[in-house]
This record gives structure tokens, C-alpha cells and sequence, in this order.
């Protein structure tokens, strides 16, 4: 029967009985101490450790003889030697006894011993002899270990489960989390002590922790909590629900509550246990965030609308991933949508008209490779067709692979300074040639000694110039005569503009200086025009009256260009009777500008005309002038009201106007008029009369539209002519032998397959081009051209850099001068390559032609003698003393000759083109191909086993639909193509054949990876009794024949590629229906 195992307080006085049993006394008299341990190993040892005496052999089954005279180390393992004689040495050098524990491999089993050493001293003192007593501990020991064991592992679990409590909390306060268990039995509450900060309920006693968290939430909630809660117990399944709850402040706390029941054996519900966790902050946040984001929205769509009222986008790209973002303003910019346009580098280099893609190019270098930004302009063409005009205003890098930039339209800015540059031209012209005296002058520094006199707060400005002569020299010297007409040199006797500019001072007469002081007052007045009569002097000292008048810059821009027109009124001033003539000049000089005077006088309501007045309006010189209301009857309906508020607030304001107008005469002409007008003033600055011009401008419209409409109109027959060129692939050029100036169109660049953004190549290059056989045709044809005049029409072959092989034609026509020299050449080239190649494929349809109906001529012949041997050969089948071996070698014969009639027939269809309409039905293709693949094999398949060589056939069958065809004639054709594809491949292979469905039929592809062919076998590939295996081999009719049986079923057979040593793949295609 087995001991009852001790239990764990038994163990323990086990174990400190034999501690105490294990404290032995020490005694002088050392055979007492050995008998009372008689029960135990004793052994005496020489200092050194070898054993001199041993007593177990009645309870150890050893030996005495075993053991005397040994060491430790003859007896036990390294470890345990080394810890006995580490004792001994112990007890030699203190001279005390010493007690160690070991682990001891005794008799084949491992247990552990209690070794008490104790010395044996002679009469000095030294220790000569060591007694040592052995004893079995090893159920103590185990006993000990397991008590350790079970006490560090209590002591663990212990410090684990603090550790684990202590963590839980502070994590559950950091994450504001708290958990929570209800008894449903006893319904007893447990709460975390986060659970209670949540709730704001630390010092809430357990038997009102759940009417105090039921008062704390929301009423409407509770309702909603409460249903969850009881749909939880019901099905078992887990709840989640967030709710509100009210704070002790008054606040509002969100929580978010997870329960979920737990269930007994019998599956009543017997707790819940949850968390709940304080979702306030989140809330907060995420509101934060929805406000921010709105707020960005609201940003985003400020900037998208400021940047398209302003016409700017800006960008931003990433070198390495090719990765953009465009504002919306890029995209309406480039005239693009998001959806069907990615602005890669690529598709924006697309847009760029390509003459200023090396702007581009440049611009984006300057900052990557100087560091240094500078703004430039270039041109995109939308998808519409539309160019615009774009400016990079913005250009920085960002980081190590992003560039950020900014882009303006400017396409409406060029075209005003278009404009602006066309009406500056146009005034300069009239300018040059108006009849009167017209100067240009810089006002610029007069304006701003005025602005320093303003701060003066000056009450009258004539006043103070009249009593500051000084200051109307200084703002006279202000004054810059820049400009002046051909008719100011006439009317001041000037040689040149030189002569009249170092002299002017010379040409004021008396009173000048009060006029300049009255055109001061108006210019300090904010008035907008100014006139006034002024004596001038000719630079031969002539005196003679003019009528000044300058309109009155309203603008700082217009300050610095000041036009000042001068009529000399003197011969009216000189007499009456000269009145005449000088009116008479007047008038020519205003027709002649288009330009006529008139006066207006408010109280007699008299008005006065030049004739040239008259002529713009429409009316009789001799007549009176018209009423205003009749005048107003011919002002354009839409420009009445205009013209009619110019006239109003100059008589009530005194205000001076310039308008241009449209009026429509009695005789249906319509013109535009420029309407100059301003007040004259009496002494009591009331208003005398009304003065002004009439200017016809209607032919200065006309020429404006007139010279855009024929840039438009050129420009149009310009990409007309481009895109023309373009079809016919006919490019133009010019060559100036004297400058060495050369001139290209756009498809001269494309034939010769230059890049058009680049300058025209020189003459050597294009040379390096013509194929060297041809070079010497065309070099002699442009020496006769140059030095002989001879016009040359010849034709000749390119080398592109890509390789491309091209034809083309080339047309010269020399140009001479009066001396009959040869001055300059003008040509045309043609790439006729595709023209060459039909030409090259109408001959081979015409041999091929001509051989098939050679062709069927020769097997009539050979049918006829084909019939009357198989006619000859049933005569003497019927013979009755044949043999069956003689008959069957006769069938033999029957079976080739049928065979031979069978070619022969296939021979005959090859020139019967209306062949394919007979015996023909629906095929599946897939099926032709496996049938021939299989009748094919026996031909090809040994010859290479005995070789140990291998050519693998692949096929890829599409789902495809059926072909009307001959069927005998398409496998011949499908024969023919394995046939040569192995051929092709004598060292193995593979041969891939799929088919399929595409745009333009049913097609088959035999891809191999043979020798494939170089470019002159491609050529005559499909040529009859062309071979590249020799007379022996072939007779260059196989593809020959599958070329004219494809053509028949108006299919095409083409060789798709073939590269040496790589292989060939050919395609047939039969059209959809055939």
C-alpha cells in the first residue's frame, strides 16, 4: 500500500527535524561521533582527499576495496569532485569543520547527499586527517525544492495579480475607460475606480450606485438603455449604446456603454458585466475638426474663385512619381476636366504648341540647375483647337523632387497689347501725316511740381503764377516737346526735328506765358481739354497766330505722351480777304485728316461748319447746317443717349467731352465719328458757345478690322495649307543661294524625320540621310539645278535615324534673275513609299495572276493523263488471273494516282478566281488547325526523335465564329505554314498558333523561334518559285500558293515580324462574314 503523500505543513517538520537531526555537535572523543552516525557513509581522508577508510558496505552495495586509496575524481564526475575537494581544502586551511550539499550520481541514480566534514589535528594543531560523514537528504531536499518552488510561484502570482490590478486601473484612467459587473441575482454593483470618476461618484455609497447613475442620464436615453439591456439578456448578444449623462457642474458628459450578459448551465442569465468609457473629448474634437474643416472648405472655395476671376492656377508636381495637383482654374486654363484629363508631365507637354516647348524647358532648367527663377510665357493649344497664352508668374521647388508653381492666362493681356500696339502704329501714321502742326509732349514733371505746389493749399492758381513769374519759367522748363510732325517742320520753317527741338524756344511769340498760365489753371482744375489762340514765330523769325489745343491728360499713364495740336490761324488774321483762302486750306487740311470744326452759339443758336463738317455729316456745303435734332436723328439708336449726356453736361457742367459714335447718313453709308467738344467761357465764366471736332474715323475701323481679319484669314490658310501638306504627305521648301537662307514647311521636318522645333538641318546632313545608291542621282540633279538652271523631277531613297527606309520624290524649279542667274531654288518633296509599295503589290497580283492561269492550263493537260491511266488501271484490275498481292500493289497505284488528281485539281482552282464560291461551307478554324496539326505530324515528328531533337506545339484557340471557306484549300494553306515554321527551327523549338477575334476579322497567328528571315526574304516571301531552301528542298510555291488561296477568300496573309535568329510569326485574317 502506498504512503499517504505528506501534506504541506507535514513536510515542513519533516524538513526542519532533519535540520536539526543534520546539526551535529562537535566532540573531542571522535569514535562516540562516528557511532552515533553509524546509519550513515563514513569515510576518512587524507588531506589531499584520497579515501584511507570507508564503513558502507552493509548498507551501500560497494566494496572497501573500491574505494581506499582513490580520489574523488575516480569515483564522481568533474563537478562533483571539484566541490569535495574544494571543501577538504576549506576545512585544511580554517581548521573548521564544514557541512556542503550534493547532487551525487551514486549506483546509477541521482540523489542528494549531506557531506559533514570535520578534521583530525595532530598535537600542533594541523589538520592531518579528515573525517567525512555522508548523508541521504534526498527526500528532504526534493521536499525543500518543492516548498521553494511553490512559495516563489505563490509570491509571483501574487505581485502579478497587484501589478495586473494597479495597471488595469491606470490604463482604464488614461483611456477614461471604466468596467463594471451587476449581479442579477443579488444584484449587487461592482465598479472600477475609474467607473466612479466618470460618474463624478467617489464617495457614492454601493446600495445607491444605481439610482444615483439612473438620475444622472438623459431621460430620453434611459428608455432606449433599458430596451438594449433587455434584448441583451434576451438573445445573449453583446450591446453598445451612447448616451448622455449630466455632471455635477451642470455639464454634459458623452459615454459610450458596451454590456454583455453571462449565463449559468442552465442558461438563465445570471450578471452583466461592461465598460463604459468618457467620449467627451473625442465629441469635442471631432466637432473641432468639422468646424475646421468647413472652414477650410470655405478658404478652398475663396482661393478657387479668386484665382478664376483672376485667371490664375497654381499647381504642383513631383519629378520622381509624376504625381500632379491642379487648382480647378488649371484645369478651365487648359480647357480641360478632371474627369477625362491627368496632368502628368506628358499630357501637359502634349498641350504646349510646340515652338515654345523649349521655353518651357528652359524655365524649369533655371530653377532645378541655377537655382534662379525667372517668369516666361508660352502658348498651349486646348482640345478645341483654341490657343492661349499662359505666363509662369511662380515657380519654386519645394522639396528635393517637388516643384510648386503658378499660372496666368494672359491670353486677353496679348491681345489688348496687340491692339494697343496696332492704334499706336495708327496714330503714328496719322500722326506723320496729319496736315496740321501736331506735337507730342512729356508732362510728367510738370504734374509733380504741381502736386508739390498743391501741398501748398494754393486758393487761386493764376493768381499765384502771375505774381511767381519764377514758377512758370521752372514748370515751362518742365516741359518735354519730344515729337513733333512733318507739318510742325513746315509751319515753323524747321530743316529737320533736330533743328525745331534745339530752337523751340525760339518760336514763342508775345503773350505766350499767359496762355501757358491758363493751360496751368485747366491742368489744376481737373479739366479735360484745353484751347487757346497763341503767337508763335517761325524759326526764320515770321510771326504768325495759331490755335493751340491739347487735351488734358486724366491719367498718369497718358502724362508722359501728351498730343498737342497747333492750327496757324494767322492768314485770317491778316485780313478778311485772305479769309477765304485760309478757310479753303483749313478745309483741305481737315479732309485730308477727316477732321472738321464747328462752333455753337448758345444764345443765338447759330452754328458754324467746316465744309469738311458738312462731308462727314452728309450734307451740302452750301446749305446751312442742320438743326441738333436732326443731327441726333442720324447718331446710331444705340449711340444716342451716349452722345446726347456728352452734350447735356457739357452745357450745364461746362464739361469738354471725346466720344466716338456711330451715325447712319440719308444714302444708308454708316461711319464712326470721333466727337471732340469743350466750352468757350465769357469774362463772367459763362458759357459763350461750344467748340469741337468731328473726326471721321470710320476707314481707321476699317483698316483695324481689316488688317486683323487678313491676319486672321492668313493665318488660317497658313494651318490650311499645313494640314494639306500633312495629307499628302507633300512638304515645300525655299533656298536663297546668295544668303544661304533656307525655308521648311512642317512636313518636311516629318518626311525627313527631323524635329521641327529645331533649325532647318544643314545640306550635309541631309545628305548623310539618301541611301548611298541614290546619293549620286540627286547630287548631280542639284549641281545642274544651281549652276545650270536645269529643273530636275527625280525620285530617290531615306534612311532615317530609326532606320525607316522611305521613297521620295523631289521636285525643283530654279529661279532667275533680269540676268537669267540663278538667284534661288523652290521645291516639294513627296514620300511616296506607300505609293511605291502598292505599285510593287499591282505586280505581284499581276504574276500571280499570270501564273495561275498558266497554272490551270498545265493540270487540264495533266487530268486528262491521269484519267486514262486510272482508266487503263481498272482494265486490268478485272483480269481473273491476278494475284491478290499484284491487286492490292494496283490499288496502290489507284490510291496515288487519286492523290495526284487530287493536286492536280488544287492546282487547277489556283487560277480559277471564282473558285472560293465553289464547295465552299462554314469551317471552324480551331478545327482546320487541330486536323492539320495532326495529318502533319508523322512528316516531321520522327525525323526529329531520331535526332533527339524537340519542337513543342502550343495552341491558343479563341472563341471564334465559323468561316465560309474550301476547306481542302484553307488546310493546305494551315499545312504549308507548320511546314515551314518547322523547317525553320532544325536544332527544335516551339511553334505557338493562336486565334482569335479583332476589329478586322477572324485571324490565326504561326508564331515560331526559328532562324527567321531577313529583310529581303520578307519581300518575296509570298513571291512564286522564290526559296531559301534550294532546288532540292522546294520550288517556292508553298507560301506562293497560301498567299493566292488567302487572296481568293479576300483575307490577307502578312508577316506580323521576323528577326534573325529570333523567328517569324505570320498572320492570316479573314474579314468578318467571309
Amino acid at each position: 500500500m502506498l504512503k499517504k503523500k505528506p501534506t504541506y505543513k507535514e513536510l515542513e517538520e519533516q524538513i526542519k527535524e532533519l535540520k536539526s537531526d543534520d546539526k551535529l555537535k562537535k566532540s573531542e572523543d571522535r569514535i562516540n561521533m562516528l557511532l552515533k552516525a553509524s546509519d550513515d557513509m563514513i569515510t576518512i581522508h587524507k588531506t589531499n582527499g584520497r579515501y584511507i577508510y570507508y564503513n558502507g558496505p552493509t548498507r551501500y552495495a560497494i566494496a572497501l576495496k573500491d574505494i581506499v586509496g582513490k580520489k574523488p575524481k575516480d569515483l564522481f564526475d568533474q563537478d562533483t569532485s571539484k566541490v569535495l575537494l574544494d571543501g577538504f581544502r576549506k576545512v585544511v586551511k580554517t581548521g573548521e569543520s564544514e557541512t556542503i550539499e550534493v547532487l551525487l550520481d551514486w549506483l546509477g541514480e541521482k540523489k542528494w547527499f549531506s557531506e559533514y566534514m570535520y578534521p583530525i589535528k595532530n598535537d600542533t594543531g594541523k589538520v592531518v586527517e579528515i573525517v567525512k560523514v555522508c548523508r541521504d537528504i534526498d527526500k528532504r531536499k526534493i521536499a525543500e525544492l518543492e516548498i521553494e518552488n511553490q512559495n516563489k510561484l505563490k509570491d509571483k502570482k501574487a505581485t502579478e495579480l497587484v501589478l495586473s490590478e494597479k495597471r488595469l486601473n491606470e490604463a482604464q484612467a488614461t483611456a477614461k475607460i471604466g468596467s463594471w459587473e451587476l449581479d442579477l441575482l443579488t444584484f449587487n454593483i461592482y465598479w472600477s475606480p475609474e467607473q466612479y470618476r466618470i460618474f463624478e461618484m467617489e464617495n457614492t455609497p454601493a446600495e445607491k450606485l444605481y439610482k444615483t447613475y439612473r438620475n444622472k442620464i438623459n431621460r430620453s436615453e434611459k428608455t432606449e438603455l433599458d430596451r438594449l439591456v433587455r434584448l441583451a439578456i434576451k438573445t445573449g448578444n453583446s450591446y453598445e449604446f451612447e448616451h448622455r449623462i449630466l455632471c455635477n457642474d451642470g455639464s454634459t458628459k458623452y459615454i459610450l456603454g458596451i454590456g454583455k450578459p453571462s449565463f449559468d448551465a442552465n442558461g438563465k442569465a445570471v450578471s452583466i458585466n461592461g465598460t463604459v468609457q468618457d467620449i467627451t473629448q473625442s465629441k469635442t474634437i471631432k466637432k473641432e475638426l468639422d468646424h475646421q474643416n468647413k472652414k477650410l472648405d470655405q478658404l478652398n472655395n475663396a482661393l478657387n474663385q479668386a484665382q478664376k476671376l483672376s485667371n490664375i492656377g497654381s499647381w504642383q508636381w513631383n519629378m520622381t512619381t509624376d504625381k500632379a495637383e491642379w487648382s480647378d482654374e488649371m484645369y478651365n486654363i487648359y480647357g480641360v476636366s478632371k474627369e477625362h484629363f491627368y496632368p502628368s508631365n506628358e499630357n501637359v507637354t502634349k498641350t504646349v504648341v510646340p515652338q515654345d516647348l523649349h521655353k518651357v524647358e528652359k524655365g524649369i532648367s533655371a530653377l532645378l540647375i541655377d537655382k534662379i527663377f525667372i517668369p516666361f510665357e508660352f502658348r498651349i493649344k486646348r482640345p478645341c483647337g483654341e490657343i492661349r497664352t499662359l505666363y509662369i508668374m511662380a515657380l519654386e521647388k519645394n522639396s528635393q523632387d517637388s516643384i510648386f508653381g503658378v499660372t496666368k492666362d494672359i491670353t486677353e493681356q496679348k491681345h489688348a497689347e496687340d491692339k494697343n500696339r496696332r492704334i499706336e502704329e495708327d496714330f503714328k501714321e496719322l500722326f506723320d501725316n496729319a496736315a496740321i502742326s501736331i506735337w507730342n509732349e512729356d508732362f510728367t514733371l510738370v504734374y509733380k511740381h504741381l502736386d508739390e505746389l498743391r501741398k501748398l493749399e494754393i486758393s487761386n492758381i493764376k493768381i499765384y503764377l502771375e505774381q511767381n513769374p519764377e514758377i512758370v519759367f521752372s514748370l515751362l522748363s518742365k516741359v518735354k516737346v519730344t515729337n513733333v510732325n512733318k507739318a510742325t517742320l513746315k509751319l515753323f520753317k524747321a530743316k529737320n526735328n533736330q533743328d525745331f527741338l534745339n530752337n523751340i524756344q525760339l518760336t514763342f511769340g508775345d503773350g505766350a506765358e499767359k496762355v501757358f498760365i491758363n493751360l496751368i489753371e485747366a491742368i489744376w482744375n481737373n479739366e479735360k481739354t484745353f484751347t487757346s489762340e497763341v503767337n508763335y514765330k517761325t524759326l526764320e523769325g515770321d510771326e504768325f497766330a495759331a490755335l493751340f489745343s491739347i487735351p488734358i491728360p486724366q491719367k498718369e499713364g497718358n502724362q508722359k505722351t501728351v498730343p498737342i495740336s497747333i492750327q496757324s490761324i494767322q492768314n485770317i488774321k491778316d485780313a478778311k480777304l485772305a479769309k477765304k483762302e485760309s478757310l479753303k486750306k483749313l478745309n483741305e487740311a481737315q479732309k485730308l485728316a477727316h477732321i472738321g470744326s464747328w462752333l455753337y452759339n448758345l444764345s443765338t443758336q447759330n452754328i458754324e461748319w467746316s465744309n469738311e463738317t458738312f462731308h462727314i455729316w452728309g450734307f451740302d456745303p452750301k446749305k446751312n447746317p442742320p438743326e441738333l435734332e436732326e443731327l441726333i436723328n442720324l447718331i446710331h439708336p444705340e449711340d444716342q443717349e451716349l452722345f446726347i449726356s456728352a452734350v447735356s453736361e457739357a452745357i450745364s457742367l461746362k464739361k469738354p467731352y471725346d466720344l466716338e459714335h456711330r451715325i447712319c447718313l440719308q444714302n444708308g453709308t454708316q461711319k464712326t465719328i470721333r466727337s471732340v467738344g469743350q466750352t468757350i467761357l465769357d469774362e463772367n465764366n459763362k458759357i459763350l458757345r461750344l467748340a469741337g471736332t468731328t473726326q471721321d474715323i470710320t476707314l481707321k475701323k476699317l483698316l483695324e478690322e481689316e488688317k486683323y481679319n487678313t491676319k486672321l484669314k492668313l493665318q488660317n490658310i497658313s494651318n490650311e495649307l499645313i494640314q494639306a501638306q500633312k495629307l499628302a504627305k507633300v512638304g515645300s521648301w525655299l533656298y536663297n543661294l546668295s544668303t544661304q537662307e533656307k525655308e521648311w514647311s512642317e512636313e518636311m521636318y516629318h518626311i525627313w524625320g527631323f524635329d521641327i522645333t529645331k533649325p532647318i538641318p544643314e545640306f550635309d546632313t541631309a545628305l548623310s540621310l539618301i541611301h548611298t545608291d541614290d546619293l549620286e542621282l540627286y547630287k548631280e540633279a542639284v549641281n545642274k539645278a544651281v549652276n545650270l538652271g536645269v529643273p530636275y523631277d527625280i525620285e530617290f531613297r531615306i534612311i532615317l535615324s530609326n532606320n525607316e527606309q522611305k521613297t521620295v520624290k523631289s521636285i525643283c524649279q530654279p529661279v532667275f534673275d533680269n540676268n537669267n542667274k540663278v538667284t534661288s531654288l523652290s521645291g516639294a518633296n513627296q514620300d511616296i513609299t506607300a505609293q511605291k509599295l502598292f505599285e510593287e503589290a499591282q505586280s505581284k497580283h499581276q504574276r500571280l495572276k499570270a501564273i495561275g492561269e498558266m497554272s490551270s492550263s498545265i493540270a487540264h493537260d495533266f487530268n486528262n493523263s491521269l484519267q486514262q491511266m486510272m482508266g487503263n488501271l481498272e482494265v486490268v484490275k478485272i483480269q481473273n488471273e491476278l494475284s491478290t498481292s499484284s491487286l492490292d500493289r494496283l490499288n496502290t497505284i489507284g490510291t496515288i494516282i487519286t492523290d495526284v488528281a487530287s493536286r492536280v485539281k488544287a492546282l487547277q482552282k489556283f487560277g480559277d478566281t471564282e473558285n472560293i464560291n465553289k464547295n465552299a461551307k462554314l469551317f471552324d478554324l480551331n478545327i482546320l488547325i487541330e486536323e492539320s496539326l495532326k495529318e502533319s505530324n508523322p512528316l516531321w515528328k520522327n525525323t526529329l526523335d531520331s535526332k533527339f531533337l524537340k519542337i513543342d506545339i502550343t495552341t491558343d484557340f479563341g472563341n471564334i465564329p465559323k468561316i465560309n471557306c474550301n476547306k481542302g484549300e484553307i488546310k493546305s494553306v494551315i499545312f504549308n505554314l507548320i511546314k515551314n515554321s518547322i523547317e525553320a527551327m532544325p536544332k527544335g523549338g516551339v511553334l505557338n498558333i493562336k486565334t482569335g477575334l479583332n476589329a478586322t476579322g477572324v485571324f490565326a497567328t504561326f508564331t515560331d523561334t526559328g532562324i527567321g528571315m531577313d529583310t529581303e526574304t520578307r519581300l518575296k516571301v509570298f513571291q512564286p518559285f522564290f526559296s531559301t531552301k534550294g532546288f532540292k528542298l522546294g520550288r517556292g510555291l508553298g507560301m506562293s500558293g497560301a498567299y493566292g488561296i488567302i487572296k481568293k477568300h479576300r483575307g490577307d496573309i502578312v508577316v506580323k515580324s521576323s528577326k534573325i535568329n529570333k523567328g517569324t510569326c505570320i498572320e492570316i485574317i479573314f474579314p468578318r462574314g467571309v
